[in-house]
């Protein structure tokens, strides 16, 4: 089981729009999921660009709360700084990373340390693994408007959203958006000799979510390298998120 520490972050405005057409504000901690507090657990360095942090703790590892943003995101902007990864709600995740390794430096090059998680970690996190294992981070039917994937009535456009905009879309042990928005770059060790790079947990831009949008969705990185060569703008539905080794 993951545990959770964490510091209250009291900025609970946070605006997002999509295409040129959907604005929403959350301005209350009800209106964006009953007020569930962030923590870095001292992992962001005083040095770092990021100010926030927020990962969740399992036996062997923590995870990155959130999908991957730069450090200057914002809620309309993913920004231009790509010298580390933060883990932040309420801003533009980092999309369009077509090149894994790309990820996997970032990741190690944050101020925080990191890399990318394991495909064990990932589904764990997803609440995937053990007892009372899931399809869906939040259960085993598909419920479509709980996570921004394509038939999600609420997102006609299909565009990338801000980490947490959906605050239902949420793993047992609180790790957001593991279902749909993106899907996010791990580093499958199971053959530690031949380490390959899978995309975990699909995108908005999946067009059979019931069966694209699982925890255990995957797709390969020449799968992805034939979608980005068909059409470059695939990457958008590309991101990652970070591990980290415990002490």
């Amino acid at each position: 089981m993951g545990r959770q520490i964490e510091k209250v972050d009291k900025s609970w405005r946070f605006d997002f729009i999509f295409g040129a057409l959907l604005l929403a504000l959350c301005v209350f901690p009800l209106a964006c999921g009953g007020g569930e507090e962030d923590e870095n657990l001292g992992l962001a360095p005083s040095n770092s660009l990021c100010s926030d942090f927020s990962i969740i703790e399992f036996d062997s590892f923590y995870i990155a709360k959130y999908e991957a943003s730069r450090p200057d995101a914002e809620a309309l902007s993913t920004g231009i700084n790509d010298s580390e990864a933060c883990s932040k709600r309420g801003v533009m995740p980092w999309y369009g990373v077509s090149d894994p390794s790309v990820a996997k430096y970032v990741c190690q090059s944050s101020r925080q340390g990191g890399r990318l998680c394991s495909k064990d970690e990932w589904l764990q996190a997803c609440g995937a693994t053990g007892e009372g294992a899931r399809v869906y981070p939040y259960g085993n039917a598909y419920i479509s408007n709980i996570c921004n994937t394509w038939d999600n009535e609420d997102n006609g456009v299909h565009s990338v959203l801000a980490t947490r905009y959906y605050a239902d879309c949420t793993s047992p042990e609180h790790v957001h958006d593991m279902s749909g928005n993106l899907m996010e770059w791990i580093e499958d060790t199971t053959d530690p000799i031949h380490p390959e790079y899978l995309a975990m947990g699909g995108s908005v831009m999946d067009d059979d979510p019931r069966n694209d949008v699982r925890c255990d969705s995957q797709k390969t990185e020449d799968e992805l390298t034939a979608l980005f060569t068909a059409d470059p703008h695939n990457s958008y539905r590309v991101g990652f998120r970070c591990c980290i080794d415990k002490p």
